[in-house]
C-alpha cells in the first residue's frame, strides 16, 4: 500500500463528531521509501497531499510503513507482558 492509500483508509475512519472543531496539520514521513504528506484534520474531516509539508505543523511523524499499517489496521495500544 503506498502512503497515499493508507491515508485515504485513515480518512474514512476519522470520528467527524470527535473531531468537530478540531484543526491540525501534520507532516508524515515513511522512512523505508521517502514518501511525505502533508496531513490536516479541519472541518471533521482528513485529507492530505502528497510530496508536501509545512512549517505551520505542529507535529512531523516518521515512521516505517510498516508501523503506520498496523497502527492503520489496529490502533490499540501496543500489549506488554510482564
Amino acid at each position: 500500500m503506498s502512503l497515499d492509500q493508507l491515508l485515504e483508509f485513515l480518512a474514512i475512519r476519522v470520528n467527524g463528531t470527535k473531531a468537530t472543531g478540531d484543526h491540525v496539520l501534520v507532516n508524515r514521513n515513511l522512512t523505508c521509501t521517502g514518501d511525505r504528506a502533508l496531513v490536516q484534520v479541519e472541518n471533521s474531516m482528513l485529507a492530505s497531499r502528497g510530496n508536501e509539508s509545512s512549517t505551520a505543523a505542529k507535529v512531523s511523524v516518521e515512521m516505517p510503513s510498516t508501523v503506520l499499517k498496523q497502527l492503520s489496521l489496529d490502533p490499540s495500544p501496543p500489549r506488554t507482558t510482564w
